[in-house]
């Protein structure tokens, strides 16, 4: 029954890997996030584009829409093909909290006043991201205390600038205001020193935290293992470009005091990097399904070559590009799972970098991964792995018991001939012994002119009694059982139609199956080679141990063919079934005018 891999893959049930617990809310809050967006972005469009104090309305309008739907589209993205993964609900967030921003193209002071220092959660979420990245979490004290500076200082910043500035001016090129931008409402009284206090601490502050979040990154990516820098990558070259560009701009503006044009280019280029920060996570999605398919395609064509349990383990670590990678087998009888040198095989300590993946089908347990803790975040690859394991185990489960049934089909057959050689050696066979001993004897008693008839029925009851021990012969072999497989070749070959050699380099007695097959392979390659090598052609056959098995080798001086543009006819094939249904392989050598070598292992 033939079975696609897409069914395989719906098949296949990877169980969640250990250490991972929280799996957000889905379905509802998604489709909440979804509906919600259009309502959202139709406000900011309506804000930015009817400003009247804004220097590009239009421009600020899709830019603050922007800001809002690309982090929310991604993260849904994200959130559906990873569910256990926190980024995708932040990315969620993060577009939500960025929606009050729209409100600096407001007239109305109060919602003008708020959508500036409104900037401060979708920094403070950006660089949270940046730090989380990819499973949504911070992994070290160090990194928590990085968020909590960063959102002592914006807090700092804004709730002074809210409560001491009479004008608040929102941040880069596009919210700049053309005419005078909408007064405070919120402030208390002017503290200049105050301001400049805070603006002092808060620039070193902040300049720490964003160097800190830049040699965490460095820190990571130099220890990364080959799976997390690929997981990295496309991250670390597009959306964490926002961190150096955050510490060049401030740091050239707040210490530096670079004049008002480089302040603009800087600003524009900032503007370039909050553009920019929602792909880079999309773009880790987009190359995660590249690679994945890469993978798929290679682990379904490498299947074709029948690979063994070790060479596929080698195989999926290669397409996975984990050389850490562990594989093991479910084994029904002792319970537990073993990898290909029959090892049992456990699941890896908590907080060891790894992960363990089983690997169902109708919920029984059939393998298992064992990975680097990166793929986790990379279900894609998991799937992928885990269908084609299954593909492949099972595969190999058809191919033995199709291997299984055509020996019980072989078995059942030399059964079968071994029984009808039997009643013809006890039977016909006797009788014609008989016959021909009491022809002899009657012989003795005729006159010399009756002799010549009697001869005549000798030499013809003679030739009956080799037929019938040619026809015996080919049905099952007693002299192989009695003296072994040269014995029963060289007894057989007396009577072949070309010249024929045997060269026995055997150790003894193989199994009655593996000797039986050999035997039958051998004469119907004898057979093939009396019919097709042409006149004057010789064969030889050399019987010999190696590679666990019993090897044959019939070779022939005749005409010759080529294997690739000749039809093999029943006699091949029949040898190719024979070897197949005991386990072993074959081999067929020829050119025209070359002869032809058939040559196969039998495994003992």
């Amino acid at each position: 029954m033939a079975t696609s891999p897409e069914a395989f893959a719906a098949a296949a049930e990877p169980a969640p890997p250990l250490g991972r617990k929280y799996v957000w809310p889905g379905a509802t809050v998604q489709r909440a996030a979804l509906l919600g967006l259009p309502l959202v972005a139709a406000s900011s469009l309506y804000l930015g584009g009817t400003s009247n104090h804004l220097a590009y309305p239009g421009g600020a309008a899709m830019y603050s829409t922007y800001i809002i739907a690309a982090p929310v589209l991604v993260g849904l993205g994200w959130w559906r093909r990873r569910p256990g993964s926190r980024l995708g609900p932040l990315l969620v967030a993060l577009g939500y909290l960025s929606w009050p921003i729209s409100w600096q193209g407001s007239d109305v002071p109060l919602l003008y006043s708020l959508g500036v220092v409104a900037a401060a959660p979708p920094i403070a979420m950006s660089l949270y991201v940046c730090l989380a990245f990819s499973s949504g979490r911070l992994r070290t004290a160090a990194e928590r205390r990085l968020v909590a500076l960063l959102v002592l200082v914006l807090t700092l910043f804004f709730g002074t600038a809210l409560l001491t500035s009479h004008t608040l001016a929102g941040e880069g090129p596009i919210a700049a205001c053309a005419v005078a931008c909408p007064h405070n409402p919120f402030r208390l009284s002017a503290q200049p020193q105050l301001q400049d206090a805070v603006g002092t601490f808060v620039t070193y502050v902040g300049l720490g935290v964003v160097a800190g979040i830049a040699a965490v990154w460095i820190r990571r990516f130099r220890a990364a293992t080959r799976p997390q820098r690929r997981l990295l990558v496309p991250v670390a070259s597009s959306s964490l470009l926002l961190v150096p560009t955050l510490f060049a701009v401030y740091f050239s503006v707040l210490v530096l005091g670079v004049d008002g044009r480089t302040y603009e280019a800087l600003s524009w280029l900032l503007v370039g990097m909050w553009i920019l920060f929602p792909l880079g996570f999309a773009a880790a999605l987009l190359q995660a399904d590249l690679f994945a398919g890469r993978a798929l395609r290679q682990l379904l064509s490498e299947l074709a070559s029948h690979p063994t349990p070790d060479r596929w383990h080698a195989i999926v670590a290669g397409a996975l590009d984990d050389p850490s990678l562990r594989l093991a087998y479910w084994d029904p009888h002792a319970g537990d799972f073993r990898d290909a040198e029959g090892e049992v095989a456990r699941p890896p300590e908590r907080r060891s970098g790894r992960q363990w993946t089983e690997v169902r089908r109708d919920g029984l347990p059939v393998a298992a991964l064992d990975t680097d803790d990166a793929l986790v975040e990379q279900s894609e690859l998991l799937d992928v792995a885990a269908s084609a394991t299954l593909l492949a185990v099972e595969t190999g489960r058809l191919e033995g018991e199709l291997r299984a049934s055509q020996a019980r089909a072989l078995a059942a057959g030399d059964a079968e001939r071994r029984r009808i050689g039997r009643d013809l050696h006890d039977t016909a066979q006797q009788r014609l012994v008989a016959l021909r001993v009491h022809l002899s004897l009657a012989g003795d008693r005729l006159r010399p002119q009756e002799l010549p008839i009697v001869e005549q029925l000798e030499r013809e009851l003679d030739a009956a009694l080799d037929e019938l021990q040619n026809v015996a012969r080919g049905i099952y072999p007693h002299a192989l059982a009695q003296y072994g497989l040269a014995a029963a070749l060289r007894s057989a070959v007396r009577s072949a139609a070309i010249p024929v050699t045997i060269l026995d380099e055997t150790q003894g007695r193989h199994a009655g199956p593996v000797e039986l097959a050999v035997y039958f392979c051998c004469l119907e390659a004898l057979q093939n080679a009396a019919k097709h090598a042409g006149p004057g052609a010789s064969a030889s056959i050399r019987l010999s141990d190696g590679d666990g098995g019993l090897r044959f080798r019939v070779e022939d001086d005749g005409r010759g063919f080529d294997p690739e543009s000749t039809e093999h006819g029943a006699g091949l094939s029949n040898l190719a079934e024979r070897v197949r249904a005991v386990g072993g392989s074959i081999r067929i050598d020829s050119a025209a005018g070359r002869g032809t070598r058939i040559s196969g292992l039998i495994p003992a």
